[in-house]
């Protein structure tokens, strides 16, 4: 049975571990992105990664608020994940 988005709780406290995680990750991983270019290719390189990053922020971004925000003609929310992968109807 699907719940309502406004039953489930606020955050988990994973979320913050995971948050964190990704965040520390980032600057090794664009240390080593950055690191196999030629010292000529950097700045290139760095705006590329600019760009995809905008791009992830602004897709996520996107993405949820799609599905997660009540749909303007008829107010209802949006079938959430869980609803969609098992198949089952909203009430």
């Amino acid at each position: 049975m699907c719940q309502d988005i406004a039953d489930r709780p606020a955050a988990h406290p994973g979320h913050a571990g995971v948050g964190f995680g990704f965040g520390f990750a980032m600057i090794p991983a664009m240390d080593a992105a950055l690191g196999a270019l030629p010292p000529e290719r950097a700045g290139s390189g760095s705006g590329l990664l600019m760009t995809v990053r905008q791009f992830r922020g602004a897709l996520g971004v996107a993405l949820l608020t799609a599905a997660f925000l009540p749909n303007p003609r008829t107010g209802r929310r949006t079938r959430t994940a869980p609803a969609v992968a098992s198949g089952t109807p909203d009430a």
